[in-house]
């Protein structure tokens, strides 16, 4: 290879390398000026003030009034029998038959107060989940809206003199510092409640 050929080779070489380093720091600077922008939103704010929440909040109090006026029948229904149970004489023949239906009593009561608190528990965890799945939803059409790369949650600090509280919350804590005006809370709960109330109302909770 002659010295004419050589001597353009590194030179063409010098000058890639050096388009390719004022390219890869255009970049770089263009990432670093842009950045990722962040957003933060209270999780807990948007489900205390969020109107579904509250809505299964009334909900559940008429159901648990339900539940609580049939286990109040249902306990005197058995305790009623037990009465009855009490003033007879063991040496009656209809004794044990009493005695039986006492206990079938019984046994129902707690069967079906077991099912009811199962099924309750149940059908909250659902309703949570499908609570929390409509706060995603909102977080992320207000967050792509707004041109937001990020949403963190939110937590603001609950002073406690226990030390070992203090530390528990200094370990949870995800955010540490946000400008107000990087919170984005007021604007998903607006969205949640508008598309809440634009909906027809249905009962959350399908309990028998």
């Amino acid at each position: 290879m002659s010295k004419g050929w050589r001597t353009g080779l590194l030179v063409g070489a010098g000058a890639a390398l050096v388009v390719f380093g004022l390219a890869s720091g255009l970049h770089a600077q263009g990432r670093a000026q842009t950045g990722c922008c962040v957003a933060v939103v209270d999780i807990g704010r948007l489900f205390n003030e969020y109107e579904r929440m509250k809505s299964v909040q009334d909900e559940l109090k008429v159901l648990q009034d339900r539940l609580q006026r049939e286990n109040e029948e249902r306990k005197q229904k058995s305790d009623m029998l037990e009465a009855t149970l009490d003033k007879m004489d063991r040496d009656d023949p209809a004794y044990v038959k009493k005695m039986s239906e006492v206990l079938e009593s019984r046994i129902s009561h707690k069967t079906w107060f077991e099912f009811q608190q199962a099924n309750m528990t149940r059908e909250v965890a659902l309703v949570t989940d499908r609570i929390y799945r409509d706060i995603l939803a909102a977080t992320q059409s207000i967050a792509e809206n707004a041109g937001y790369d990020l949403v963190l949650y939110r937590d603001e600090y609950q002073p406690v003199s226990d030390p070992d509280d203090v530390q528990a919350q200094m370990r949870s804590r995800k955010v540490i510092y946000a400008r107000d005006s990087a919170d984005i809370t007021e604007a998903v709960l607006g969205k949640l409640n508008a598309d809440f109330r634009a909906k027809p109302r249905v009962p959350d909770l399908q309990m028998p």
